[in-house]
């Protein structure tokens, strides 16, 4: 539960130093407008609706999980569910904000052609 809370409070912190995986054959052959364009159009097709619809699923689960004092049953010691449940919000909130922000910069690079300094 711990390992995963971890792991999904990484995720805007790798997008931020460029961390996640991509195919470079065609992204390191690309200008940085190129780079910019192929960004946003992956973003808005599969990045954003897909952080909406987990944020949107962990939120149902989190204030479930908060209204019925769920506890975990894969331990022996029971642990309240909500801190957890919460955790993972919070952290598709913080990379759904870096992902905007990311999608703000790639917009910058394609209007002035320069990465963003």
């Amino acid at each position: 539960m711990l390992y995963g809370a971890i792991g999904m409070l990484g995720l805007a912190y790798t997008d931020l130093h460029n961390g996640h995986i991509r195919v470079d054959i065609i992204y390191n052959r690309l200008s940085a407008r190129g780079r910019a364009i192929l960004d946003m159009v992956m973003a808005l097709i599969f990045l954003l609706p897909f952080l909406y619809i987990m944020l949107r699923i962990s939120s149902m689960w989190m204030l479930r999980s908060i209204a019925q004092h769920e506890v975990m049953m894969e331990s022996f010691w029971y642990p309240i569910a909500s801190p957890f449940r919460s955790m993972i919000v919070v952290a598709l909130a913080l990379f759904t904000l870096q992902s905007l922000s990311r999608f703000v910069r790639d917009v910058y690079v394609l209007i002035r052609g320069q990465p963003y300094a």
